[in-house]
């Protein structure tokens, strides 16, 4: 039963868990029993559930990173549409994980940190990115977009755990973008959805 596993394909199956069974349902016995090692073995690279979850979401948390700085890039005039992709790679990011994981992560003392470091990571892309589209002349220049940021991130994340569908949280999504869009901000987003 026992074989050599590295952290990484302890973290990979342990996240696989949590996406296929929520995160209070995954337990070390079954994280050992599916990479057929001992649960000593487990406890050996991480100190308990807690640690591994956390590793879990540190590596889920540097691949968002990753992703989202693809966004970050300024073009000049296209703020606009690396502000609407990144709203959509957000919901995508969402609609990822279990409702169930979600909201255990963000309730869970322990894990409330973890939670909110990945949600900083996104304010912080979309409060450069709206200000870039204030630069470009794309949004209203009084956008507050830290703030705005944040209430749309709520709010989408809201719809999720009431289950509205992902279409559902791309329309709203632009339309709160298009409400505090400048005229060409607003002809801009408007082709672009004649176009899909």
């Amino acid at each position: 039963m026992k074989r050599r596993v590295t952290r990484e394909e302890i973290i990979r199956t342990t996240w696989d868990l949590i996406l296929r069974n929520g995160l209070r349902a995954v337990r070390v016995d079954e994280i050992a029993q599916t990479l057929e090692i001992s649960k000593r073995t487990l406890y050996e690279l991480f100190n308990d559930k807690d640690a591994l979850v956390e590793q879990c979401w540190d590596a889920i948390r540097e691949k968002q990173k990753a992703r989202i700085a693809d966004f970050l890039v300024y073009k000049p005039g296209v703020s606009l549409e690396q502000t609407q992709s990144l709203i959509n790679e957000f919901i995508s990011n969402l609609c990822y994980i279990s409702t169930s994981s979600l909201q255990e992560l963000q309730r869970k003392e322990i894990y409330a940190d973890i939670y909110e470091k990945g949600r900083r990571i996104w304010l912080d892309a979309f409060s450069q990115l709206l200000n870039n589209c204030i630069t470009d002349g794309t949004l209203l220049p009084e956008v507050d977009c830290e703030r705005f940021a944040n209430r749309m991130m709520t709010i989408l994340y809201h719809m999720y755990l009431d289950n509205s569908t992902r279409q559902e949280m791309e329309a709203f999504g632009w339309a709160l973008l298009r409400g505090v869009a400048t005229q060409d901000g607003i002809k801009w987003l408007d082709n672009k959805r004649q176009k899909s």
